[in-house]
């Protein structure tokens, strides 16, 4: 079964508030529903991917070690991953049973304009 499309899911909220549908949604001459949804569409989908846990936008990475952030109470600082939406675990490489995390702390670094865990 394919994936739904851009243009798919926005007809599917436009028909649950009884509005037309759209035919694309990038180009020009689009219709105020079409442009409010590509306005709305990268944000809406962050918001999405961050709040459920959905098993095909979940990655296990190996974290990078900050090498200029000093941590507070803490004895490591590592560098957040580029393309992280939400950090719901971070566990040491020897952990035998990935569900359970360590404590970890998110912070912004507003001299770098960095997220650092």
């Amino acid at each position: 079964m394919a994936a739904p499309s851009q243009v798919s899911i926005v007809n599917g909220a436009l028909e649950k508030i009884a509005q037309s549908p759209i035919v694309v949604l990038t180009g020009t001459g689009l219709s105020p529903a079409a442009l409010a949804a590509a306005r709305a569409w990268d944000s809406a989908l962050r918001a999405s991917l961050r709040e459920g846990k959905p098993g095909f936008a979940t990655a296990i990475v190996a974290l990078a070690l900050h090498g200029s952030y000093t941590p507070l109470h803490w004895d490591y600082a590592y560098k957040y991953p580029a393309n992280c939406l939400n950090m719901l675990l971070v566990y040491n490489s020897g952990e035998t049973d990935p569900a359970r995390g360590q404590n970890f702390r998110e912070v912004y670094d507003p001299d770098t304009n960095e997220r650092i865990i």
